[in-house]
């Protein structure tokens, strides 16, 4: 993996950027999930994690994130499977970012990704830099969305 124990050290004494984004983290992976976890935490972004889809859909149904990490193969199901199922219980997760969290970054995978309205891609292994860009463009859409709102008809 990319990023190591010492990177990770690095960039939690280092200055950072702060998002305040509030992200679901889905992997079955614990590592994983837990390296991805205290990163976004790291960057001033709440997070919650879950080890599997079904976890996922029941807790999308209560709670609203600004960003989902989605690993593309979960044990039990497909990550875009799952995709589908949140958006499908909640009209709030059709303008909300799902970003593969995957080893499956070939031609044909992308495409498809893509096909599916997925904007970004956090590839296993990534560098530090790959999630900065990813939360700088969700947190900038985000602002970007505050701002269209109208206070005054």
């Amino acid at each position: 993996m990319l990023v190591t124990i010492t990177a990770l050290v690095n960039v939690m004494s280092s200055n950072k950027k702060t998002y305040g984004l509030n992200i679901l983290v889905i992997e079955d992976d614990k590592a994983s999930r837990i390296l991805l976890e205290m990163l976004c935490n790291r960057y001033s972004c709440s997070s919650h994690s879950l080890k599997n889809g079904e976890a996922a859909i029941l807790e999308t149904k209560s709670n609203k994130y600004d960003l989902i990490f989605m690993d593309i193969d979960l044990p039990s199901s497909n990550g875009i499977d799952v995709m589908d199922k949140i958006i499908e219980n909640s009209e709030f997760y059709k303008k909300i970012p799902f970003v593969p969290y995957t080893a499956s970054v070939f031609p044909n995978d992308l495409e498809n990704y893509t096909k599916r309205g997925m904007k970004y891609l956090l590839p296993k292994p990534f560098e530090l830099v790959q999630l900065e860009e990813i939360l700088d463009k969700v947190n900038s859409d985000k602002i970007m969305d505050l701002r269209q709102l109208k206070f005054f008809d």
